[in-house]
């Protein structure tokens, strides 16, 4: 019987449940993109575990899957001290591409250190296989203005990516934004890069008929308050003076300082994260996403708020973003974006005064047609063009 042709994928950096829904995703999407073969996933033991328990609950066939541990080094503000560590992963992962005449690798994140050292591997043993590797929130590092004490400027990401390019070494960005961005910020590395959608793990069958009823109108903020809460809780109080029947929510945690008076303009504050089956109750409930982060916060990172607005259907109202708008131009209006904090207050007055209900249904339709474009089937077709370059 001929051997399955294998395929590495390996999480360098993440442990516990952090990226779980992503690499669950990639996972998934690997699967669809090279169906004849086998993958072998690497990864910190309990991220593993995470990972096989998400792709069960979605019901993901994964026998094609093998399981593999191994020790995540310990991160510091800069990752500075875990480049031996990095490299001992980097070369282990593809020592064993190597032996096991891997037709690829993907690395499912990416830090300065372990691309620093992922480049010192190839450079010093080339693999034959293409290596990809994905990169998150770290390219934002890449934007000018950003403090860096002079002891790490040396290990800038921007600097250690202008370092000589191994043969078969190509970087992913996760979404046509963020690619397009980055070449603005970089253009001497178009070459070097490709993009694919985000994939994400959505619940099978869902649809969006016509909305029935609507009684009280629930604003939700997505994920924890350290980034935009504050301007949440502003929105809360300028509408609620006026509309207090407007119900505003937290679909997260609280891990930052909020006013003494937070949870009489919003609901569900609380310091522990939520259990899945809460946070799936709250999104459930919520008329509207409302997204209020620093539009530079994202120039070069996708928004979590977006992908949980897709999976549960909401409609989001925000500040405009080059990643929500490009998606929003290519496959139709998912929700209102504005240009500022002042715009959106009166969209949602207008929103309160009188219900768009045939809006709001299309704007649904439209985030039911966004879950075919990024669930894993799709994204694979993409990853295997990249693959085998």
């Amino acid at each position: 019987m001929p051997r399955m042709p294998e395929s590495l994928v390996c999480e360098p950096q993440c442990t516990g449940f952090e990226h779980v829904p992503f690499n669950a995703a990639l996972l998934g999407t690997a699967l669809c993109a090279w169906p004849d073969g086998r993958l072998t996933f690497i990864s910190e033991s309990n991220h593993g575990r995470s990972v096989r328990e998400l792709l069960k609950r979605h019901r993901v066939d994964t026998w094609r899957i093998q399981w593999q541990e191994w020790k995540v080094p310990e991160r510091d503000r800069w990752n500075l001290r875990r480049i031996r560590g990095d490299y001992k992963s980097m070369a282990a992962a593809l020592g064993q591409a190597r032996r096991a005449g891997a037709e690829r690798v993907v690395f499912c994140s990416t830090t300065n250190m372990s691309l620093l050292a992922l480049k010192a591997e190839m450079t010093l043993n080339p693999v034959d296989c293409p290596v990809l590797t994905i990169f998150h929130a770290e390219l934002s590092n890449i934007l000018p203005g950003r403090h860096v004490r002079w002891q790490e400027r040396a290990f800038e990401l921007k600097h250690i990516l202008r370092l000589r390019q191994p043969r078969n070494l190509r970087f992913v960005a996760l979404g046509e934004p963020i690619l397009q961005e980055l070449i603005q910020q970089m253009p001497s590395q178009r070459s070097l890069w490709s993009s694919i959608d985000h994939p994400y793990l959505f619940a099978p069958g869902a649809s969006a008929p016509p909305l029935r009823e609507v009684q009280r109108l629930r604003f939700g903020f997505i994920g924890a308050t350290q980034k935009g809460f504050g301007a949440f809780l502003e929105l809360a109080r300028d509408i609620r003076s006026e509309f207090p029947e407007a119900v505003f929510e937290l679909v997260g945690f609280v891990n930052s300082p909020v006013p003494s008076n937070a949870s009489d303009l919003v609901d569900g504050l609380g310091e522990m994260p939520l259990a899945r089956e809460e946070f799936e109750a709250r999104m459930r409930r919520l008329t509207y996403c409302v997204f209020l982060s620093d539009p530079r916060e994202y120039q070069l990172r996708a928004s979590g708020t977006f992908f949980d607005a897709i999976s549960f259907l909401k409609p989001i109202l925000g500040l405009r973003i080059p990643y929500l708008e490009y998606y929003s131009q290519r496959y139709g209006e998912f929700g209102v974006l504005t240009e500022g904090y002042s715009e959106l207050v009166s969209v949602i007055r207008s929103v309160l005064q009188s219900f768009p209900r045939e809006r709001y249904d299309m704007q649904r339709r439209t985030l039911c047609h966004l879950q075919d474009r990024m669930n894993p089937m799709a994204v694979g077709s993409q990853l295997a063009a990249i693959g085998a370059k």
